[in-house]
């Protein structure tokens, strides 16, 4: 009879910890912590099963609180291939909007959507939709202890499911109070629906709307004067509200007042924001059309300092939403639906910054992992004791290319088709357990 009792105490050796200090991290599969981290002749505990992390960048797991999963729109997305795609691209923790064909906006459906997750390596949280007629349930939400529930998202402009669009001042000010009410944050889709909706109307004066004036219509002004309305509510109610896939640099000066006046704001951008711009849309056509829009290059240059020097973005996540490519390919344009895939380019995304010297490796984690942690309130983003085992190891010697037929996604699809980026995934750990066995050495 063997009686050895099997260690469930598991570690990566030799490797750069957050991309500054050599050094070992410890975890428990058990526990899905970490039990120690030691930095370079510090001596690890006896009985760790050691795999050898020499040459690569240790970093907790990216964090992506904006995720469309599309799983109720005919086959988009499902469980499996979701969490495949974020374990390839190094994301650990997601959290799901609310605008599916039927929007979560009332507590009951959240049994179907532990369903769908229940015994998934992804950590997960259900973002719910504020809307017209359930600002009481949203109030209502204080209090309440449930671990995938998430916060309350707003949209201020249309999007995919009309029925949560909040358009006029005085609903925004109550669903504001009720947020508020909820001790949860408001994450706000910020654009101005009076001007999309004129916009549209000069458009059509004059011809059938077009998918190459996608960018006319939902302009950068219509973005900032969404971005300042959401502020000025913020100002006026105290909620604390984060601004969703900030697009403009003009937008962001107007949250970095906001936060220089101390209101409670925090902001997120995504890739397509620095990697492409409008002109993308003229060639990639319906693969380049989202909410908001690509924008100038001049947004685009001033957006990526503003990301790069600490000022101002807190986050980047990546609004992943995976539309079939058959769907992106109309061309009429109400055809096409909005949206783009994103968990399994983003972290190399940030990364090939970081490669260039654009970015220090603590904005790194700041931008990935550690700001998201400290604003949702999840014991993850740092590679530290006590903390969730949730890891990636970077191989930086490698470069990756971006390619459709590479894609996780069940969208089988990525914006950033043929790109290349700097460093490649090597090894993931979840809450204890390796995903994804460590490669590339």
């Amino acid at each position: 009879m063997n009686n050895e009792i099997k260690s469930t105490i598991r570690g990566f050796t030799k490797v750069l910890i957050e991309g500054m200090c050599l050094g070992s991290i410890v975890w428990d599969e058990n526990t899905g912590l970490i039990v120690g981290v030691y930095l370079r002749e510090q001596t690890a505990p006896a009985g760790v099963i050691w795999a050898d992390g020499q040459g690569f960048e240790a970093y907790p797991a990216f964090i992506d609180g904006h995720v469309h999963d599309r799983f109720d729109e005919s086959g988009k997305e499902d469980a499996e291939h979701l969490e495949a795609a974020c374990i390839e691209g190094g994301v650990g923790t997601i959290m799901t909007m609310p605008n599916n064909r039927v929007p979560f906006t009332r507590l009951h459906q959240i049994a179907e959507r532990i369903a769908r997750w229940q015994g998934s390596r992804l950590t997960v949280r259900f973002h719910i939709g504020a809307a017209r007629d359930n600002l009481p349930v949203i109030a209502g939400l204080r209090g309440l202890k449930n671990s995938w529930l998430g916060q309350v998202k707003e949209y201020d402009a249309s999007s995919t499911n009309p029925s949560l669009l909040i358009d006029d001042d005085q609903t925004q000010f109550r669903a504001a109070e009720a947020i508020g009410q909820s001790g949860r944050i408001k994450l706000v889709h910020a654009e101005y629906e009076p001007w999309l909706k004129r916009n549209r109307a000069q458009i059509e004066l004059e011809r059938e709307l077009r998918l190459e004036e996608h960018c006319a219509l939902r302009s950068a002004e219509v973005e900032v004067e969404g971005i300042r309305r959401a502020i000025e509510i913020c100002r006026d109610t105290g909620v604390r509200t984060h601004i969703c896939h900030v697009s403009t640099w003009r937008g962001l000066e107007l949250i970095a007042f906001a936060k220089d006046e101390g209101l409670p704001v925090t902001c997120e951008t995504c890739p397509h924001y620095w990697r492409l711009n409008e002109h993308d849309l003229l060639t990639m056509r319906g693969r380049a059309k989202m909410n908001p829009a690509l924008r100038s290059e001049e947004d685009m240059r001033k957006l990526e300092y503003y990301l790069c020097q600490g000022l101002v973005v807190d986050v980047v996540f990546t609004d992943h939403a995976p539309h079939k490519k058959e769907e992106k390919a109309a061309e009429e344009y109400d055809s096409c639906p909005s949206g783009v895939p994103g968990v399994e380019t983003v972290v190399l995304s940030v990364y090939d910054l970081k490669a260039q010297g654009k970015i220090t490796p603590a904005r790194f984690v700041d931008l990935t992992s550690r700001n998201a942690a400290r604003i949702f309130g999840l014991n993850k983003g740092e590679l530290a004791e006590g903390k969730d085992a949730d890891i990636v190891l970077i191989n930086p010697g490698q470069t990756t290319l971006f390619h459709d037929q590479n894609m996780r996604s069940k969208c089988g699809w990525t914006p950033f088709h043929g790109q290349t980026v700097r460093g490649s995934i090597a090894a993931v750990v979840l809450r204890g357990k390796v995903v994804k066995e460590l490669q590339g050495g």
